[in-house]
């Protein structure tokens, strides 16, 4: 389905979970086809029940295959560092495991499974290290997305394993998360107003979070306790949602990677200067 190399782009396709698909056919509902480059399709959640989305399903989009960054993508700096953290702690955690006789680890990718969208992320690792210690430059990241379900043997056998605390997972994507949105809200507000309800849903909803990253730990904080919802795909969250912790729970490391790719293409669309 994939040929590891799309073209000027991802290619992208419907995900649908089997609880969501019966639900379709039952409701005699179809895809929806909404993007130019991309297809939009129902998956129910199942990790959130206070949150049931309506009809039990969820509007998901999210590419799929490898998808290639290079400097000319706005999330090319963001990826790379985001590797080379995950790459450099990967490779202690192998060296420590493996003991004083490992001579190193064969290129491949190691997987994060979204807690949201039964999407598996696969990042590179044990090639960004030797480039660092060769002082080589790195141009190109590479960034895999597959339904977690349709992950079969060909990319098994290229994935390593390790566990790793999702507290450190967490705060490896956090604070590049904060830097990215801090990166381009001076150009949100001058070209979308003040008011963050005024924005996209999407923009508004990733302000949220980035608000309650730095400084509320992650967890839902309304300075108005009239404020409107935020929303991203089936979550959503008020002022009554005050002290539930989003970021390390409703949203995990696979999570936020997805959302960081949504909030990349939002800001595209919107014609946002790299």
């Amino acid at each position: 389905m994939h040929d590891g190399r799309p073209p000027n782009g991802s290619r992208y396709l419907s995900i649908m979970s089997d609880k969501a698909t019966s639900e379709a056919r039952r409701a005699n509902l179809s895809t929806q086809r909404g993007f130019p480059r991309r297809m939009r399709a129902d998956h129910a959640c199942e990790k959130d029940t206070r949150r049931p989305p309506s009809r039990g399903a969820v509007p998901v989009t999210h590419p799929s295959g490898t998808v290639k960054l290079t400097s000319q993508h706005r999330l090319f700096d963001t990826m790379r560092n985001l590797v080379f953290i995950v790459d450099a702690l990967f490779t202690a955690v192998s060296a420590i495991k493996n003991g004083a006789d490992w001579n190193g680890m064969a290129s491949g990718l190691l997987p994060f499974k979204s807690t949201q969208f039964g999407v598996t992320v696969s990042l590179p690792v044990g090639a960004l290290m030797p480039a660092i210690v060769n002082n080589k430059p790195v141009r190109t990241i590479w960034v895999a997305f597959f339904l977690t379900k349709d992950i079969g043997p060909p990319l098994r056998k290229t994935a390593h394993t390790a566990t790793l605390p999702p507290r450190i997972l967490e705060n490896m994507i956090t604070p590049l998360y904060v830097d990215f949105f801090e990166r381009y809200l001076p150009w949100i507000k001058a070209n979308c107003g003040g008011d963050a309800y005024a924005w996209s849903p999407l923009l508004n909803f990733g302000r949220a979070v980035r608000n309650w990253i730095s400084h509320h730990q992650g967890c839902v904080h309304f300075d108005n306790c009239q404020a409107g919802p935020v929303n991203w795909h089936h979550l959503s969250y008020s002022p009554a949602d005050k002290g539930r912790q989003v970021v390390g729970r409703d949203l995990q490391f696979g999570d936020m990677i997805i959302l960081l790719f949504e909030l990349a293409d939002e800001l595209d669309r919107l014609g946002c200067p790299l």
